[in-house]
């Protein structure tokens, strides 16, 4: 007896059919073979089949346990893999104490404690030589501020006596950092150096690639510090070990806003990088409209930034999904082309505040249910921290621009212009308290402790105001 066996699926046909019965495959110039030949080469097809199937299904398993692995590297928190750090020190928001830029790790900014108010009289004032670039920090009875004469100073809270000095290679920017027993600041020649709080002598030392600009920040025993080498950096605080390196891709200056889950920064070009902080890996970044030289403020659950072009709440809660940035790169740039009308809305927007012709330059100072944000026509902007919506708006004498931060304390709010005015403005109304004039323009906000407020002006002076 004669078969025919089908090329297609190997099944066994009469030799006269002209189609295979089970796939309807034609048979024409398929040779007959006998019915033994045919069911031996029938279990020949079909042992290769099989080995053709479990090679192919091994190749799809070792892609998917290669990707997922990938996601896990890049997704699933890998605390448990780090060591601890050596210390606990945090510069925090303590009563009685500013111990650093915007007072505290997550920048609010404020002293909502019940404590005596300045009320605009100057206690005393300490001179240096060329205009200050930063603001002070006021911890356990001592002021620590960097300086335009390049120097890092202590002075007695009381009196503004020196108590100790350390030189440094040139004009500094960044506002101290105070925590335990240590003072962290960020110079222009491109190095981090660690001070001992109470005698001022050198403990630590570290070089990035490029200028440091931004104030650092301490939380529960790591450094945070931002260079003009594109990079975030986590220190151990004590011993200056590097813990991870974030790499930004573009220079950043701002100052990193940090919480018990994320730290925040904002580079040049305008994009908000929200990193985890015990992996350095970017959850998601944020894409803002214009460029930015601000830095973030953290609280609850949002993350708030003013820009060039308004002021933003994003949920710092959000992550990439896999492939989504590189999803999203690809619209933008199908947008770009014209083959897709619109943009997918940004994950993690709650709400913006655009202002036509207003370019806000100040980071947002977080108090209560308001946000606090300066621009350069003079205006200083009380929103809703929730909504957005605006509250007030207070305009600056004779067009006097607002360069840095306001603080808080209670219920009043302190901002200073570059025509050398402080203004004291009740943070409910908007209503002007009083005005302090100094000497020259003031580019630093700021700092508040024990009822005396704290001023660095162009004039190069430190004013203590009670």
């Amino acid at each position: 007896m004669f078969v025919i066996v089908c090329p297609n699926c190997g099944h066994i046909n009469l030799s006269e059919a002209p189609r295979c019965t089970h796939c309807w495959s034609p048979l024409k110039n398929v040779h007959a073979v006998t019915k033994e030949e045919g069911e031996a080469h029938t279990r020949r097809q079909l042992h290769a089949r099989k080995r053709q199937l479990r090679i192919r299904w091994g190749v799809v398993g070792v892609v998917l346990l290669a990707l997922g692995a990938w996601i896990a590297y890049e997704n699933v928190n890998t605390t448990h893999f780090r060591f601890p750090a050596t210390t606990t020190i945090s510069a925090g928001a303590v009563p009685g104490n500013w111990a650093m830029f915007q007072r505290d790790p997550t920048h609010t900014g404020a002293v909502l404690d019940d404590i005596a108010l300045p009320q605009g009289k100057l206690k005393w004032r300490f001179q240096t030589d060329v205009e200050i670039f930063s603001s002070p920090s006021v911890v356990e009875g001592r002021v620590y501020m960097s300086t335009g004469d390049r120097r890092i100073l202590a002075l007695d809270e009381q009196s503004g006596e020196l108590i100790w000095e350390y030189e440094v290679s040139g004009p500094v920017n960044s506002t101290p950092a105070v925590a335990g027993d240590l003072v962290f600041t960020g110079l222009r020649d491109r190095s981090l150096v660690v001070l001992n709080k109470n005698t001022g002598e050198l403990e630590w030392q570290y070089f990035t690639g490029n200028f440091v600009y931004s104030s650092p920040a301490v939380h529960n025993g790591v450094l945070y510090l931002t260079s003009g080498d594109n990079r975030l950096y986590a220190f151990d605080a004590q011993s200056g070990d590097i813990r991870w390196i974030y790499d930004a891709g573009v220079s950043i200056s701002s100052a990193p806003a940090v919480n018990d889950v994320v730290v925040a920064v904002v580079s040049h070009l305008g994009t908000l990088h929200i990193v985890d902080i015990h992996t350095g890996k970017l959850r998601f970044d944020f894409i803002m409209r214009g460029g930015s030289n601000t830095s973030p403020s953290l609280k609850d659950n949002y993350v708030y930034i003013a820009n060039d072009a308004g002021v933003i709440a994003i949920d710092w809660h959000k992550r990439f999904l896999p492939f989504e940035r590189k999803a999203r790169y690809l619209r933008v740039q199908l947008f770009i082309w014209g083959f897709v009308n619109t943009l997918s809305p940004q994950k993690g927007l709650v709400w913006v505040k655009y202002k036509p012709h207003e370019v806000f330059t100040t980071t947002p100072v977080i108090a209560g249910d308001m946000i606090y944000v300066g621009s350069q026509s003079g205006n200083l902007y009380a929103f809703d921290r929730m909504t957005g919506e605006e509250r007030w708006r207070f305009s600056s004498d004779a067009g006097g621009r607002i360069r840095a931060s306001a603080a808080v304390t209670g219920q009043t709010v302190y901002v200073g212009d570059d025509q050398g005015r402080l203004y004291a403005i009740n943070a409910l109304s908007g209503e002007r308290q009083w005005t302090f004039q100094t000497g020259g323009s003031i580019a630093a906000s700021p700092a508040i402790a024990n009822g005396v407020l704290y001023l660095t002006s162009g004039d190069g002076n430190l004013y203590a105001i009670e």
